[in-house]
């Protein structure tokens, strides 16, 4: 028996039956129906639904950042979760280093209730992380980044500071939403990915990615755990991050308006297969 009820607006069952408002078709094997009174308590409502999807998706987030946290390829694991609490520090939860110091951008609703992210408005937001003088043949950088607008020519998404240096890094999206990965010690300098992040993103969560190896001479990008582009370079070599800011460059034609919501940072260039479960873990 199949119990078929509405309780918004009318709705064809058939062409001979018409469901209106508060109003329950009852089917049997048989193929009769009989009409009734509709009991809404019986059901789910939309918003009971909703939140229960987001408490299972929030608990699948957990036991990923969990299993993450002993990933020995991970150099920098921020979940952002710590939110107030933290003040002005944006710890490190895989390690005791690498800490990143809070200038400028408050503390916003995360991907879920009651989680964080760093909301950044004015254009000398930024976090700063110092990386030391740690060297990288292979290096992933993974974000949730929820996109208000983008700015002109770039918006930094992970920088060092010193561009000077040929081991000096740029993880950015360009003014028309495409993703750049810029490394001095390369031939060419700058890559791009094949597709951008499209102006109907802004305002969502979305997963970039951009994976490095130096050995291979390759880099590629992704957005939402799909690979979104593979560049290969006539030169490559090692990246040193040293000091680096999340969401500026010290320039203001580069300052992120958005929110960030975790970013890792692997010693590996990692697979579709990998930063697609990444994606799959944290998808809000």
């Amino acid at each position: 028996r199949v119990e078929v009820s509405r309780f918004g607006r009318e709705v064809s069952q058939s062409a001979a039956q018409v469901l209106k408002s508060g109003e329950s078709l009852t089917i049997s094997i048989s193929g009769g129906a009989e009409k009734s009174s509709g009991n809404s308590d019986r059901f789910v409502r939309k918003v009971e639904f909703d939140k229960s999807i987001a408490s299972d998706n929030f608990e699948r987030w957990q036991e990923f950042i969990a299993k993450t946290v002993h990933d020995p390829r991970v150099t920098a694991l921020y979940t952002f979760s710590a939110g107030q609490n933290a003040g002005a520090t944006l710890p490190n939860v895989a390690a005791d280093e690498f800490h990143g110091r809070i200038d400028g951008p408050a503390w916003a609703r995360g991907r879920w209730d009651g989680e964080a992210a760093l909301r950044f408005q004015d254009p000398a937001d930024c976090v700063h992380l110092e990386f030391d003088d740690r060297s990288f043949e292979k290096i992933t950088i993974a974000a949730w980044v929820n996109i208000e607008k983008l700015s002109q020519p770039h918006t930094a998404i992970f920088y060092s500071n010193e561009w000077n240096r040929p081991e000096a890094m740029h993880f950015t999206l360009l003014g028309d939403g495409r993703m750049e990965f810029a490394l001095g010690t390369c031939r060419p300098v700058e890559m791009q990915s094949d597709h951008a992040l499209l102006q109907r993103r802004f305002g969502r969560w979305v997963h970039l990615a951009v994976a490095y190896d130096a050995e291979a001479k390759s880099v590629r990008f992704y957005i939402n755990g799909v690979q979104c582009g593979e560049r290969t370079y006539t030169q490559a070599g090692p990246i040193q991050p040293q000091n680096v800011q999340i969401g500026n460059w010290n320039q203001e034609s580069r300052a992120f308006s958005g929110k960030v919501d975790e970013l890792i940072v692997y010693r590996e260039a990692l697979s579709e297969e990998d930063v697609r479960r990444i994606y799959e873990a944290g998808a809000p």
